[in-house]
């Protein structure tokens, strides 16, 4: 990607535009307009140009919810989903939080709690509680079975998540 940037006679930086190969054109390549979309959202971010409002992915356009939080972003246990054998039904406990066995309404889930995450600034999440990396690879799933379906797998995702970064087990 290519960043092209101004300063002033004070040296303030101001970020003109972002170009990939050369440009960012979904026209051309629509299968990367996420991508595209993404890029140019998280540069002016960072820059300060853009602002996460309002709070809830629910009352904002469908355009800002697709380059805020992707598919990608809410994977979690893709060793698992991509192995056909081990997760040829959606059933299996393990298979839940497969792209294939989450139900739209499951993914918005996802994004929201993902959006909610990223923005959490000094605070802490209350549920699921909190664990440690070593908490959530010996957590023992039978614990879950009072807990209504999109608990469980807001639990089982978290623990994924965790198991992915540690930034996610706090």
């Amino acid at each position: 990607m290519r960043c092209d940037f101004v300063l002033d006679e004070d040296l303030n930086v101001y970020l003109m535009e972002v170009n990939m190969s050369p440009n960012l054109s979904s026209a051309h390549f629509e299968g990367n307009k996420h991508l595209y979309e993404q890029v140019i959202y998280n540069s002016l971010s960072v820059s300060g140009i853009a602002r996460n409002v309002p709070a809830s992915l629910k009352s904002r356009p469908a355009y800002v919810k697709d380059f805020q939080v992707s598919e990608r972003d809410i994977a979690v246990a893709m060793e698992e989903c991509a192995n056909e054998e081990s997760c040829d039904s959606c059933t299996e406990e393990t298979c839940k939080l497969c792209q294939k066995c989450l139900s739209a309404d499951e993914k918005e889930m996802l994004k929201d709690a993902y959006m909610e995450h990223l923005n959490r600034r000094s605070t802490r999440r209350v549920y699921p509680e909190p664990m440690t990396q070593e908490d959530a690879q010996n957590y023992d799933t039978g614990e879950d079975a009072s807990l209504e379906a999109n608990d469980r797998l807001m639990r089982a995702w978290f623990r994924a998540k965790c198991l992915q970064d540690i930034s996610w087990c706090q």
